[in-house]
């Protein structure tokens, strides 16, 4: 299992986390972070993805989307790929085969949203998904009935609500 660490510029922030109560929606997104290093001033990019990692384990979290920008959610193939096709419940376990244009994305891409998820659906998050970000109303749905087009991530150990890919 792949460990993140992150350590926030705000000190109060786990505090702050905390004390939200239900109701919260927390939106993340990455960003670039400076950082000293001796003498030298450097900058890390610290992914949306590894931060989200980081407030499940830190608050209740009852739902975790992951909106992408180009697909309905995690497909078989890239989405240019004649074969490509919607894998509509995942597991780490289960593999995929996506592209990543590590030139134009330097967060990870696909891979580190489906390690992240897998991550976080093994941490007992009951509602874990990969969505089209183009299609906020399906945000809605899953939490009004519980399925959307897309894809649900679950734990490997949950293999009675995996279909066979």
């Amino acid at each position: 299992r792949r460990a993140s660490s992150v350590a926030f510029a705000a000190p109060d922030l786990e505090q702050r986390l905390l004390g939200g109560g239900q109701g919260k929606v927390f939106v993340t997104g990455g960003d670039v972070i400076p950082t000293v290093s001796g003498d030298a001033r450097e900058f890390v990019v610290l992914s949306g993805d590894v931060i989200m990692e980081h407030v499940v384990r830190t608050v209740p979290v009852s739902a975790c989307f992951f909106l992408l920008g180009d697909t309905d959610g995690l497909l078989s193939h890239p989405p240019d790929h004649p074969e490509a096709r919607l894998i509509e419940r995942w597991t780490r376990g289960d593999g995929f085969c996506g592209a990543h244009a590590a030139s134009r994305d330097v967060t990870g891409g696909i891979y580190l949203k489906a390690a992240a998820a897998a991550d976080i659906a093994e941490e007992g998050v009951p509602a874990v998904w990969l969505l089209d970000g183009r299609r906020p109303e399906r945000m809605v749905e899953v939490l009004e009935r519980g399925a959307a087009v897309g894809t649900r991530v679950v734990d490997d150990d949950d293999r009675s609500t995996c279909a066979s890919s």
